[in-house]
């Protein structure tokens, strides 16, 4: 009993994993995004499709490495119409589309396709200077 009680013990010391949400409802949209209080990076991705697959293990390791500092979030556009909020603010013309925003606004240009890690972090950093001015 006191070895499972150590264990428990060990495992809520660990640190939780990020989690990215999957924005399916405008409430999703709503609460994960526009009131968030952490910038956001969105992934705008499609099941089928390559580039999408292959980003995607970055996209989860960079929400581990900003967990707490950036929410990450992925919209699927086959499974919700909420990336069409999206589309009014400009066209998602190629997946994966990854959006940044803040205080409920795009507030970067918008990465598509395949995006190196240099690429991401770069963003990343631009987009946590962004959320820091504006909390100034």
């Amino acid at each position: 009993m006191k070895k499972v009680l150590s264990l428990i013990a060990c495992i809520m010391t660990l640190p939780a994993l990020a989690q990215v949400h999957e924005i399916t409802t405008q409430a999703d949209f709503q609460k994960y995004v526009l009131e968030s209080r952490l910038p956001v990076i969105i992934d705008v991705y499609s099941d089928t499709c390559g580039p999408c697959k292959r980003m995607a293990p970055l996209f989860n390791q960079l929400s581990k490495q900003y967990q707490g500092t950036v929410q990450f979030v992925k919209m699927c556009i086959q499974k919700t119409n909420v990336w069409a909020q999206l589309d009014q603010q400009g066209a998602i013309r190629k997946v994966p589309t990854f959006i940044a925003w803040f205080n409920g606004n795009e507030v970067l240009p918008r990465l598509t396709g395949e995006v190196s890690t240099q690429v991401f972090n770069n963003t990343i950093a631009q987009l946590l200077e962004i959320s820091s001015e504006q909390q100034n």
